[in-house]
């Protein structure tokens, strides 16, 4: 069991610093997890031969000392253990009777342990033995394979060697068995394409190979066969699986992001990845080892990291993956070697536990200021302790609790506690003054499995005051104060409101509210909505999967955006808004963005998806990585109107007011690969031009359709710039 909970505090560290990763390149990301996978693999090779010191815990349950136990065959007689009710001092106790384990308990706990053994043997084999058909199911794709011999292919697989800096021999194969390019080899690696990789442009090969052999350069067919050996010897926990998963996609946009660093255009190669993936296939137990270049299952993800121009893209350094082994090894040195054992109870008492004291608020440090404490109905409690301007407030909540914390004019902090919830009475509450320091520390003095508290807490504090916290749940409202404020909580919102100076708040899931205030740093939360109005100094918000907006207006009693305009942005996921009625500014990693009624100028662009806008008063400005555009302008008042569109593949329909006064610079371009010329439909009347030739300055090979036009005497402009779609312009209702 020891060594299950060592293996996944390895696993949990790697999916902490897989999620601070983030914002870095797929390859630091991939990196990660490879440490993972390699440190779990480590400890379970390491742990059988590797010198261990035990290390008692004083904090460790114990219900019978092991020494204690006599070791005849008699059963033992009864024991006699005082249990004492959690309700306060005055609850009775009551006494339970049990019987110490004889030797048949331990000869069945014995059989236990065999009968898991033969389980965990059982699919680890199944596990090891899929591989090892993978393998041969590879070995049998090969002997059936076809060299490419073609000097086309062989001067492309020169140049892309070269570039990846690969001095091994690769064969270059090609089979009807495969619908997608593969790779897999380490000494000798191998390159399996389909069967119509003839017919492909040169583009296509040029960018094919260039990926494949981004896995051979980085060793991720190696990687990949941790992550099985992995699989197979932990095929029974979940993060196993999950870190492998993680592994394979991290390897794939890495690859990616090798390719797009050679200067092809991000809309072309997405295009190829299209293009390939139509044709894959599933491949079973071969493709637990081979690596794929199109995988349909990742495949979403990759195209909005492809299209997002604003990833960081560049591999870590040398010294950077050295240093981070280095630290692998650090990590599993004292993991390996070190046993947690429970401390042996000093007497010969067994499973004795001392009487819970009750609840209370204590105070020490600077003397009180001459208010005692009181209780109210047993679980209300307030405290008072001498504190200055410019002091510090550390919250150390280790059951947490909904905190508030207001400022005032006295020189003091006053604490009123109320604790709730079914095991309340467990808690312990201290407050105690040390130089410039105020420390409030709330903790469960019996530890229950399951344990239920819901606890909050008013604080008041002088208005120029340093904040502190660690909690480990529960909301954080901070009102009308100056200076820094630091902390992170498990779960839980912040608000804050009428607040200046520096924050560096984070809690793992919760929305934030930040209004009326100047504060620089940072806020951030592993997921829900963050909300900024009138927010100056520069304050940085992140979310990882809820969106962050601002408006330049006021709040409304309802805590709703509803003046100003709005600012949206979201790592990734839908936006749909149903009216910005000052217009709104928005962007999505990738997803569908859907906008209502609206004013002003509303922009919007998204990695990837459709998008949908209006009916808009004002201007609009629309860009998506692959998806439609619908935009809907209304008003005939003479006002001017200005729609912008861009979709790198994906149609674009407009309807705009009968009276519409502007120009029209309307162009959509098709590729070879497309099937059909695209077409510009207007109700205006347009004049029209179409290419004769194929373009390849833009990467692939392409032919435009044009159109212009000029309506009214205004000086609305209509421009649309999109890829493989059509464009109609309508005119609205009147």
């Amino acid at each position: 069991m020891i060594f299950l909970l060592k293996v996944t505090l390895l696993f949990s560290l790697g999916w902490a610093v897989a999620g601070l990763s983030r914002g870095r390149s797929a390859a630091a990301r991939h990196l990660v997890w490879t440490l993972t996978l390699a440190g779990v693999l480590a400890l379970a090779l390491a742990a059988p031969v590797a010198p261990t010191f035990p290390v008692r815990l004083a904090a460790w349950p114990v219900s019978t000392a092991p020494g204690l136990v006599p070791s005849s065959d008699a059963t033992v007689a009864p024991a006699a253990t005082t249990e004492f009710g959690g309700g306060g001092a005055n609850s009775p106790s009551r006494v339970v009777v049990g019987a110490t384990p004889s030797r048949p308990t331990a000869r069945r706990e014995l059989g236990a342990g065999q009968m898991a053994l033969v389980l965990w043997l059982a699919g680890a084999g199944a596990m090891i033995g899929w591989i090892i058909l993978g393998h041969l199911g590879l070995a049998r794709l090969m002997r059936r394979a076809t060299p490419l011999a073609d000097p086309e292919w062989r001067s492309l697989l020169a140049t892309a060697s070269a570039e990846s800096g690969i001095s091994a021999p690769v064969r270059l194969l090609r089979s009807a068995a495969v619908g997608s390019p593969i790779t897999w080899g380490m000494r000798r690696p191998i390159v399996l394409l389909p069967e119509d990789a003839d017919s492909w442009p040169v583009e296509r090969r040029r960018v094919v190979l260039a990926h494949e052999l981004a896995h051979v350069a980085r060793a991720d067919y190696a990687a990949q066969l941790l992550a099985s050996t992995v699989c197979a010897l932990y095929w029974f926990h979940p993060l196993a699986w999950t870190s492998a998963r993680r592994l394979r996609t991290e390897s794939e946009r890495a690859a990616d992001d090798q390719v797009l660093s050679r200067g092809i255009p991000g809309i072309d190669y997405a295009t190829h990845l299209l293009d390939v993936a139509h044709h894959s296939r599933a491949m079973r137990a071969a493709g637990m080892v081979a690596i794929g270049m199109a995988s349909r299952s990742h495949l979403e993800g990759r195209l909005l990291a492809v299209l997002d121009a604003a990833r960081t893209r560049r591999a870590p350094r040398p010294r950077v993956r050295a240093a981070a082994w280095g630290a692998l090894a650090l990590i599993l040195g004292p993991l390996t070697m070190i046993r947690p054992m429970p401390r042996l109870p000093d007497s010969p008492a067994i499973g004795v536990v001392s009487p819970a004291r009750h609840p209370t608020l204590e105070a020490a440090g600077s003397p009180p200021s001459g208010r005692e404490p009181r209780a109210e109905r047993d679980s209300v409690f307030e405290r008072e302790v001498e504190a200055a301007p410019g002091d510090e407030l550390l919250l150390d909540l280790e059951s947490g609790g909904e905190v508030t914390l207001r400022a005032w004019d006295e020189p003091r902090v006053k604490v009123v506690a109320h604790l709730a919830g079914r095991n309340w009475p467990d808690t312990r509450v201290s407050l105690e003054r040390s130089g410039g320091r105020v420390r409030l520390h709330a903790w469960q003095e019996v530890e229950r499995r399951g344990s239920s508290t819901s606890h909050r807490f008013e604080i008041m504090v002088p208005r120029r005051f340093d904040i502190r916290f660690k909690s480990a749940g529960g909301g954080v409202t901070i009102l009308g104060l100056e200076g820094n404020f630091t902390g992170e909580t498990g779960g839980g919102g912040y608000v804050l409101a009428r607040v200046r100076g520096e924050a560096e708040l984070s809690t793992g899931g919760g929305d934030i509210r930040v209004s009326d205030s100047e504060l620089r740093g940072q806020v951030s939360t592993g997921g829900g909505v963050v909300r900024l109005s009138r927010v100056r100094g520069g304050l940085h918000a992140s979310s990882g999967s809820g969106p962050v907006m601002y408006t330049e207006g006021r709040e409304g009693e309802t805590g709703d955006l509803d003046t100003g305009r709005l600012h949206i942005e979201k790592a990734g996921g839908d936006v749909i808004l149903e009216a910005a009625p000052a217009g709104a500014e928005i962007h999505t990693g990738g997803g569908r963005v859907r906008v209502g009624a609206s004013a002003g100028l509303v922009s919007a662009s998204t990695g990837g998806g459709d998008i949908v806008i209006g009916p808009a008063s004002g201007s609009v400005s629309a860009s998506t990585g692959a998806g439609n555009v619908q935009v809907t302008i209304e008003g005939d008042d003479g006002s001017e109107h200005s729609v912008e569109i861009s979709s790198g593949t994906g149609s674009a329909v407009l309807l705009l007011p009968p009276g519409f006064s502007g120009r029209f610079d309307l162009e959509t371009a098709y590729t070879e690969n497309f099937g059909r010329r695209t077409r510009i439909e207007s109700d205006w009347e347009l004049v029209k031009e179409e290419s004769t030739r194929w373009d390849d300055r833009n990467g692939t090979p392409r032919k435009y359709v044009r159109a212009f036009g000029e309506a009214g005497h205004g000086g609305g402009l209509i421009k649309v710039r999109i890829v493989n779609g059509d464009i109609t312009v309508r005119r609205g209702p009147r």
